[in-house]
């Protein structure tokens, strides 16, 4: 059977950085008007990816009198109602709210929350400053355009949902990842996978000159639909780069 490869250079570098940046896990992006909403007020939507949810991002208006908000996450039940505690909190200062036309922003979470998939969340807003020393005009859809989650509002003491709005919002996560390096242990240096395919060949190579590299099988496995692991003594692996190939049998 014929074969094809997928290549992945994978260097110490790589876990500390190239992980780390976020991306839209949901998202409701249509906006049809915008509204001064109260305390309260937010949106429940269901998680895609397992990862760090680190914060979300508004569609903002009318900046001639801008607020500060503190914004809440919560995990829900089945009906979206928020559930205490809350799982982390973020800030926008109005001194940020200076463009004169709708524009998205970040709200960057205190503490990142380790999300899993299909798991019901939502956020609220909690106004800092309202009436004359400041309000916000967020980004919102009047009919049902996100399904896996509607707006929220505080009312009476309690959470109740509006299942015909939507707020235009984005939930940022930095996913987590397929394949990894491990260098906690000082001895040890270890390549791992979150899962492997039954159809497919796992080699690990390494080499030591990206700029004329000459790459050798250090290690040969066959996929199971299990998470794979590499460990190699460092005193045995001088190698200063790795490299993942994926040989998958086309059907």
């Amino acid at each position: 059977m014929k074969m094809t490869c997928t290549n992945f250079i994978l260097t110490s570098i790589f876990l500390c950085y190239q992980l780390s940046a976020s991306v839209v896990d949901q998202s409701q992006l249509n906006c049809s008007g915008y509204e001064d909403w109260g305390h309260g007020s937010g949106q429940t939507f269901v998680a895609e990816k397992d990862g760090l949810l680190t914060g979300v991002e508004f569609f903002i208006d009318d900046f001639t009198n801008p607020g500060s908000s503190e914004v809440y996450l919560w995990r829900t039940d089945e009906s979206g109602k928020p559930i205490e505690p809350k799982l982390a909190t973020g800030y926008i200062d109005k001194s940020t709210l200076t463009n004169t036309v709708p524009a998205w922003y970040s709200i960057e979470f205190d503490t990142p929350y380790a999300q899993s998939s299909g798991e019901r969340l939502a956020f609220s807003i909690f106004l800092l400053t309202f009436g004359s020393e400041g309000w916000n005009n967020y980004g919102l859809i009047n009919y049902n355009s996100y399904t896996n989650g509607c707006r929220i509002y505080w009312s009476s003491g309690n959470f109740s949902s509006s299942p015909d709005s939507d707020w235009t919002f984005k939930s940022m996560v930095i996913p987590t990842p397929d394949i990894y390096i491990n260098t906690g242990t000082s001895n040890i240096f270890g390549i791992h996978t979150t899962s492997s395919e039954d159809d497919a060949t796992y080699v690990v190579q390494s080499c030591t000159n990206l700029t004329q590299p000459d790459w050798c099988d250090v290690a040969t496995n066959a996929g199971s639909g299990q998470p794979l692991s590499w460990d190699f003594p460092t005193d045995q692996i001088q190698q200063g780069y790795f490299k993942l190939l994926i040989n998958k049998r086309k059907k």
